[in-house]
């Protein structure tokens, strides 16, 4: 069977995501992804392939401590550790955020007298 990234026609053969986006279209759902993910899936439909790279914001980079621009990842592994990491440090950043706006809300209170 071809594909159209293994040699198929481009007008009669797809891949998998074709078949995905087609699915949705018929289900009548929105499919408009943008940012890393919309890169991933653009590449999907164009080559029936991608590979696992995640290209970061200078905004998201700033929130996480990473310097890195993009990470690439060989195995979905990789990917899942990554994930678990970020996890792990927006648990301490929401702990953190949480912990300073406590103390504020307490000197509020101290300063109205009521404690």
């Amino acid at each position: 069977m071809k594909y159209k990234d293994n040699g198929g026609d481009k007008q009669k053969e797809g891949n998998c995501q074709d078949f995905v986006e087609d699915v949705l279209k018929r289900l009548g759902m929105k499919h408009d992804f943008t940012g890393p993910l919309g890169d991933f899936l653009k590449k999907l439909r164009e080559k029936g392939t991608s590979e696992m790279e995640f290209s970061m914001t200078t905004q998201f980079r700033e929130k996480f401590g990473i310097t890195e621009k993009k990470e690439k990842f060989t195995t979905h592994a990789q990917l899942d550790r990554f994930v678990e990491a970020l996890l792990e440090k927006y648990v301490v950043v929401r702990r953190i955020a949480n912990h300073v706006g406590n103390q504020s809300s307490m000197q509020n209170i101290n300063k109205s007298g009521v404690c």
